[in-house]
């Protein structure tokens, strides 16, 4: 490796017979309008410092690798580095010579000097060497139509920023020569590379000093960098150009991932993290680089299933379009999984049929529906579904594929961390209790239900909007309707809760009206969600909100049910006797559910499970479940284990009506407590397991 410092136009680009190359790996040229300003500045700076007229201006490292055609004598430089600085200055030269163009031959000598001396190899025979600079693929057209003289795109980065120039050359208070001599004072530190040199760790030693690559850029020149010129066209041009125009500004995410998917741990999105978990990943695939691109461009078009939705099947193509609605992206590793054994092989067959696909689809959508009407956001939901795929293939193996939604199901209805999918009774109480207006997706749930209970219909939704019964706002007419003394609480309490919220086409035009003009209003009543108003007269108490509520709870949980899993051994590693297992320490461990004289009971902390094998026993003998509870004796308690006061029990549980249970026992208790219940009302050992996830 060799470094000098060098002028930029004088001693790097005015040199006969040669050319800079900017391979394909490289990224486009991307100077934005202040990277423009600010080289334009620099140099009318340099231009109007008449105390140091010899005065330079420094650019940065330009790398270049040399290599010599072997059918002619003109020598090629790959630009390692330096190419979108190189590239300004060119557009710099060419907007200079055209603006001088409009004095006839006045400036005839410098104009000749500009296009022959850095823009082009005037005596090449051969066309492709006869510009000095040839940027990339998706560069090179609008740049050779500029060198040409022809239209060039005014829209492309090549021709916005050659107008900025010569807008700024036609309205520069210095002459031109001035002008001239300054840009012949810039200068850089060149580096030639040789043979011996590794380009990828020099390009990532000089992007480690603040130039700003992307993690996409980085992982294209790790893939292509150290190819031989033939190869890098071909792999570009073949796969990773079609990526890039298939997902564009998803490049990022589809790579981020595909890495999750594969390593079944969450890919960061921290600058050069991707890139780094990469090359770690690429390192130890076993592909080929040929072979590498090829399968990564085929996951690129499963992926951009997922981006742009367009499926053989209505089912799923309807479930794809409502799944990616909710713009969950956290869950995209494990779905891009479940695409990529939904993709046929060469064979015409899939290892998940779209039917498949479509029930465990619909499954994820109750999942985060339910999680965010709980208001459970985060909970390491990243990294389950990241590591959801491996994990379950690691414990089903080949048989996943022989009912794989059951098998998701089960995995789903397992979870015991903070990522947990919320059962009927949180979901319900949470849907019609909670602050539904500002929920991320109060409006796909409204047009869902709308949609449930459609004829014939078709109602357009881009029109809709979500309207409250009793307004945000509260006018002195609605004040007076309501009639009550703790308006303001009452407000505030029921305004967002579900049973106040609708749809409407008008809600401008309805926001502050009374219901009774509202229910008349025909755009109102002929959506089939509000049909419900057409029996209710008042809308001023508690009762007609939490009615409301009620009904729509119900709709709820039919639209967005709790997997039925059909088997407790699929969501647990070990089971056993809880009255045979004296030995067995229950600490540290999380329960999948229990089994009591053939009816089983899915749960997962002991606080539920104990809760609900106690509900359990209180249908089968509620008498003497009761009555043992109470015993001052039983257990050897000094705590009351039941009560119809809540305020006696330090973590209270609702079993029945007015009736509590105190739940704050560790684990330890409540085995032992179970024991001695589950005994006294005569159940045999042999009736009773307790299954361990």
């Amino acid at each position: 490796m060799e470094a000098k410092e060098k002028e930029i136009l004088n001693e790097l680009i005015s040199g006969t017979k040669c050319q800079f190359i900017i391979p394909v790996f490289q990224r486009n040229y991307d100077w934005r309008a202040k990277d423009c300003e600010r080289l334009f500045d620099d140099i009318i700076d340099l231009a109007t410092d008449k105390d140091h007229p010899d005065r330079k201006h420094f650019m940065g490292a330009f790398v270049c690798k040399f290599t010599r055609f072997a059918e002619t004598t003109y020598n090629q430089f790959t630009l390692i580095d330096g190419q979108q600085r190189l590239t300004s200055i060119t557009l710099m030269l060419k907007a200079l010579y055209d603006y001088l163009g409009q004095f006839g031959d006045k400036y005839k000598e410098v104009r000749t000097e500009i296009t022959e001396t850095y823009l082009i190899n005037k005596f090449a025979k051969d066309q492709t060497l006869r510009l000095k600079l040839k940027p990339n693929q998706v560069d090179n057209e609008n740049y050779i139509k500029l060198m040409n003289d022809e239209p060039v795109n005014p829209d492309s980065t090549i021709g916005r920023n050659y107008n900025e120039f010569k807008r700024r050359i036609e309205k520069m208070n210095v002459s031109f020569e001035d002008f001239y001599n300054a840009m012949q004072r810039l200068e850089g530190v060149v580096v030639y590379l040789e043979d011996n040199d590794n380009p990828q760790v020099i390009f990532e030693s000089l992007n480690s000093t603040g130039l700003e690559l992307t993690d996409v850029d980085l992982i294209r020149n790790y893939l292509l960098m150290n190819c031989k010129a033939e190869e890098q066209e071909q792999l570009y041009k073949k796969y990773w150009l079609k990526i890039e125009q298939l997902l564009d500004k998803d490049f990022l995410q589809f790579i981020r991932d595909y890495l999750s998917f594969k390593n079944g741990i969450v890919t960061p999105n921290t600058k050069n993290v991707p890139y780094k978990m990469f090359q770690k990943f690429y390192r130890t695939s076993g592909f080929t680089k040929s072979d590498f691109m090829e399968h990564f461009y085929e996951m690129a078009k499963i992926y951009n299933r997922l981006l742009n939705v367009q499926e053989d099947s209505k089912i799923l193509l309807e479930a794809l379009r409502d799944f990616t609605s909710l713009d969950i992206a956290t869950t995209y590793p494990f779905v891009f999984g479940l695409l990529i054994d939904n993709t046929a092989n060469l064979e015409g067959k899939k290892k998940i049929s779209d039917e498949s696909l479509t029930k465990i689809i619909r499954l994820l959508e109750s999942y985060l529906i339910r999680r965010n009407v709980c208001n459970l956001a985060g909970g390491g939901l990243s990294q389950v579904m990241a590591s959801l795929y491996k994990d379950i293939l690691k414990k089903h193996g080949d048989n996943f594929y022989k009912d794989p939604y059951r098998k998701v199901a089960s995995a789903l209805a397992g979870i015991s961390t903070k990522a947990y999918f919320p059962k009927d009774d949180e979901f319900e109480r949470e849907f019609k209790t909670r602050d539904m207006y500002h929920s991320r997706n109060i409006f796909y749930i409204l047009q869902k239900m709308e949609r449930s209970k459609q004829g014939k219909e078709v109602i357009d939704f881009n029109k809709l909007s979500i309207e409250h019964i009793m307004p945000q706002q509260l006018s002195k007419e609605w004040i007076k309707y309501l009639n009550r003394t703790d308006v303001d609480n009452y407000h505030q309490s029921y305004c967002h809760r579900i049973g106040n919220l609708t749809l409407t086409a008008y809600n401008s035009e309805m926001s502050n009206k009374l219901y009774s003009e509202k229910k008349s209003h025909m755009d109102f009543s002929r959506l089939t969600l509000n049909h419900y108003f057409n029996e209710i007269r008042e809308w001023n108490t508690e009762d007609e909100i939490n009615n409301r509520a009620n009904d729509l709870a119900k709709l709820a949980i039919q639209l967005w049910p709790f997997p039925k899993v059909a088997n407790i051994e699929d969501i647990s590693t070990e089971y056993h006797f809880l009255f045979d297992s004296e030995e067995y320490d229950y600490s540290g461990t999380n329960p999948a559910g229990i089994e009591i004289k053939n009816e089983k009971i899915f749960e997962d902390s002991w606080a539920t499970l104990y809760t609900s094998v106690i509900k359990f026993l209180y249908k089968e003998d509620k008498e003497l479940l009761i009555s043992l509870l109470k015993k001052k004796d039983f257990f050897n308690s000094k705590r009351l284990l039941i009560s119809e006061n809540k305020n006696d029990l330090k973590t209270p549980q609702i079993i029945y009506e007015n009736l509590y249970i105190e739940t704050n026992f560790n684990t330890d208790r409540i085995i032992k407590i179970l024991r001695v219940l589950l005994s006294k009302m005569q159940y045999e050992p042999d009736e009773v397991f307790v299954y361990i996830k």
